[in-house]
């Protein structure tokens, strides 16, 4: 059942709750990731799906425990640090740091575009003027499941999409990816300054332009067009993979479902299976700014390795928002110093 709201969270409690969202949407599906035949799925797991699954044997992240990462959570957790460490974005401080996390000695899975971005940079790490902004040729959700905590370094201000380009191109070099990012940034900060996810999400799409800006339209119109249908109905409507035609309209879908309740949102799409962790870590976002971290059922967070070094990271991102907000008495979603 959808909780009812009774009070209306700040900015600093969406922001909160967009970035420990997003953590706890991908450690959720950390064990059901990437299973596409839900019957194989229920013979691994013949009570369900309920989160934080432990991955089978010979599964892509086996050797993890419950409340691990996903290797999509490690990424974010690296651009949420290198915010904090860089008080702002930087491309070329973030992509080293990129490459040096998951090269070779990596412990984890390395998707198709975290190894294509390896490979294309590596022959210019000993030029300190390479950019970073040739990372792969590819569309799939990766940069969407870590992006929170840079819209909230941003929230409000003009250069967000620029910086969200930028952000995007240091793994995938693609102009979809960009436009779905883009406007997933415009969603998301939208939400963080108090819209209604529904008016978020319609004039978010809308508003994109250039390249590729009618294929967020047309996702946006598939995400409408199931929404008399459960989510993992919908998701399997659209296709369970990990590429942004599949993920974008599952992730609005979701959001427009249950756009009360954090928990259930989440949970119906990692029980949808495919690419659930992409998914389930864009919903923790905007659910969780939607509501804010104080809505956010403490069993969640609770369960998360990593909680306490995440929140640490979290507060010193936000530090200059409260300061400004104690100073001013306004919670607008803008950092002194970026």
């Amino acid at each position: 059942m959808e909780r009812e709201i009774d009070r209306v969270p700040d900015f600093v409690d969406r922001a909160r709750g967009a970035i420990l969202g997003q953590f706890i949407g991908d450690a959720m599906a950390l064990g059901s990731h990437w299973h596409y035949n839900l019957l194989e799925r229920q013979r691994l797991y013949p009570g369900g799906i309920h989160g934080f699954e432990l991955p089978s044997p010979g599964h892509y992240h086996a050797g993890r425990r419950p409340g691990d990462p996903t290797h999509y959570g490690d990424a974010a957790r690296l651009l949420l640090e290198s915010l904090v460490e860089d008080d702002g974005f930087d491309e070329r401080r973030f992509g080293r740091r990129f490459v040096a996390a998951f090269d070779a000695g990596y412990a984890g899975y390395r998707d198709k575009p975290t190894r294509l971005t390896i490979e294309n940079a590596s022959p210019h790490l000993g030029d300190p003027s390479f950019a970073f902004q040739h990372g792969a040729d590819d569309f799939q959700t990766v940069s969407m499941c870590r992006l929170a905590p840079v819209v909230v370094a941003y929230a409000g201000r003009s250069e967000r999409d620029a910086v969200v380009a930028r952000v995007v191109r240091v793994t995938q070099a693609n102009a979809e990816a960009v436009a779905h990012n883009q406007a997933f940034a415009r969603i998301l900060d939208a939400v963080l300054h108090g819209t209604d996810l529904a008016s978020a999400i319609g004039t978010g799409c809308a508003a994109q332009t250039g390249p590729c800006a009618d294929l967020v339209r047309i996702r946006l119109g598939d995400a409408l067009a199931m929404q008399d249908k459960p989510v993992v109905d919908a998701t399997g409507l659209v296709g369970r993979s990990c590429y942004l035609p599949c993920t974008f309209p599952s992730v609005l879908h979701a959001c427009l479902r249950h756009p009360g309740d954090f928990e259930t949102a989440v949970l119906e799409t990692v029980r949808a299976g495919g690419d659930n962790a992409s998914r389930a870590a864009c919903v923790g976002a905007l659910l969780g700014a939607a509501l804010g971290a104080s809505a956010i059922p403490t069993h969640l967070a609770e369960r998360l390795h990593a909680r306490v070094a995440i929140e640490a990271a979290i507060e010193q991102l936000l530090a200059p928002i409260e300061r400004l907000t104690a100073e001013t008495g306004s919670s607008a979603g803008h950092r002194s110093r970026v």
